[in-house]
């Protein structure tokens, strides 16, 4: 059974690194499998922008996608689950003529203070928009912080791993995942997931247009970047109990916190 701390001493290690967002996730798994009722007025409810004209609807699934400045902002659902996406938007009025003006370096993407901000007001209006039963929740992060070289990104990683695994610069293909589970500090008998992924990656800038030609190419030089993936989620009680709406927003709080504490201090055994 996992323990709370009261409090983290740990000094903050992240004064090096600059986190940016690809992608910020809020997952609800819902108690009912069925298509929950108005979801065709959510995004734009949601947004606070006219109605999406990016929409796709298939037998078992929704989605709708929108602009929201110079991100992405996605609901999907499907049977057992609604999720909402918050991601840079990479390819815009892209040419095969103007490919150089299409490409997003990692300077264009939000800091993860920024970006977890504008979520938090999204996922706000959610809350106050509709009362959805939950039997699990979950929040997703997609991190990169961008190095000038593979040996500077092993060392920035240094800090953030120093309890956990002996990173040196000499290394590569590094990828090391683990889950350490707390105790809910807001919500009495809830455990949470708290799994972080990390590893060095080169990013590979791509313009990609599906309409009306068809293509991808690679444009730009890679990138090598530290990258961060976490997945917060609530444990399924045995019972089957609901998330109220209250507990639910409790969590998002919650969840907040707990990535900001990883983005901070890297992995907390």
């Amino acid at each position: 059974m996992p323990k709370n701390r009261k409090s983290d001493k740990r000094t903050n290690v992240s004064k090096e690194v600059t986190w940016k967002v690809e992608t910020l996730r809020w997952t609800t798994f819902l108690m009912d499998n069925a298509e929950p009722a108005g979801i065709q007025e959510w995004w734009s409810k949601v947004a606070g922008v006219p109605k999406s004209d990016q929409l796709q609807r298939q037998s078992f699934i929704y989605e709708e996608i929108g602009t929201i400045g110079k991100n992405y902002l996605t609901l999907q659902w499907q049977p057992g689950r609604v999720d909402w996406l918050f991601n840079i938007k990479i390819v815009e009025q892209a040419t095969m003529e103007n490919l150089n003006a299409q490409v997003v370096t990692l300077d264009r993407f939000d800091t993860v203070d920024v970006a977890q901000e504008n979520f938090k007001e999204i996922i706000a209006r959610w809350f106050k928009l509709v009362n959805v039963p939950a039997k699990r929740l979950a929040m997703g992060h997609v991190l990169l912080s961008p190095a000038p070289s593979k040996e500077a990104a092993y060392n920035a990683l240094v800090p953030f791993l120093k309890k956990s695994v002996n990173v040196v610069p000499e290394m590569s293909d590094l990828l090391f995942q683990v889950n350490r589970p707390r105790n809910s500090k807001l919500v009495k008998g809830i455990e949470i997931n708290r799994l972080s992924k990390w590893m060095v990656a080169q990013v590979n800038p791509y313009l990609i247009k599906i309409n009306p030609e068809q293509f991808t190419r690679q444009i730009g030089n890679d990138a090598i970047a530290i990258r961060l993936e976490l997945d917060l989620s609530t444990i399924l009680k045995p019972t089957g109990a609901a998330l109220k709406r209250p507990n639910q927003i409790a969590l998002f709080g919650e969840f907040s916190q707990l990535s900001d504490e990883l983005c901070r201090n890297g992995d907390l055994p």
